[in-house]
């Protein structure tokens, strides 16, 4: 209905240009939030009003301030939804980004990349419900050691008999990658926490993310 008024108000003759123009902006400015539910829908549900009134205050103030600079109408109309765009186009990488192997491990361990890290599986997703993330890479054991000591990371004893899920998808991980037998480190809290773990000669890691 919103949508359906504004059509109707850009369509109306005694609307004035400068109106219509900052209206077409006001309705732009759902782009981003548009781009950040797509992408991610776990999050992006909970992120999008946010985004949106922060998108939308700053594309009027912008508007608004270019005015007093006297420029021309279609250079600010054009100036305001360029900068929407590129906006959106960073909010789009930057999703992207974070749930690849190299956006995980930069944003869970460290940035940047150690040159002698090489992916080789990653998977999982966290949304406001929860979810797990999970990165395979090799990497030397000289790096895998200052990382476990930069992250703070303690030996864990891991059980895949209890009755914990996590526990288990995680013995079946190591199975597949070929890491048995393996040691287990941890650090975090209780309901949001990483679990390392680091086969024999240490130079094969998988990083395991879970939020509850």
């Amino acid at each position: 209905m919103l949508w359906l008024e504004l059509v109707e108000t850009l369509s109306a003759e005694t609307v004035s240009p400068g109106t219509k123009s900052s209206l077409v902006v006001v309705a732009a400015s759902a782009a981003p939030a548009v781009v950040c539910v797509l992408l991610d829908p776990g999050f992006g549900f909970f992120l999008a009003p946010f985004l949106l009134l922060l998108t939308c205050v700053c594309a009027l103030a912008a508007w608004f301030l270019l005015k007093l600079f006297r420029l021309p109408e279609r250079a600010r109309f054009f100036l305001v939804l360029g900068g929407i765009a590129l906006w959106s186009v960073y909010i789009g990488y930057t999703e992207i980004h974070s749930n690849t192997a190299a956006g995980r491990f930069e944003r869970l361990l460290v940035e940047p990349i150690p040159k002698s890290v090489r992916f080789l599986d990653s998977e999982g997703a966290i949304g406001m419900a929860g979810g797990h993330e999970i990165i395979v890479f090799a990497i030397s054991p000289a790096d895998l050691n200052a990382i476990l000591k930069a992250k703070k990371f303690k030996p864990h004893e891991l059980d895949s008999s209890r009755d914990q899920s996590y526990q288990r998808r995680l013995v079946a991980f190591a199975k597949r990658h070929q890491m048995e037998p393996f040691t287990a480190y941890r650090v975090g809290e209780e309901y949001d926490f990483l679990i390392m773990l680091t086969n024999t000669n240490r130079d094969k890691a998988l990083l395991y993310r879970d939020r509850l």
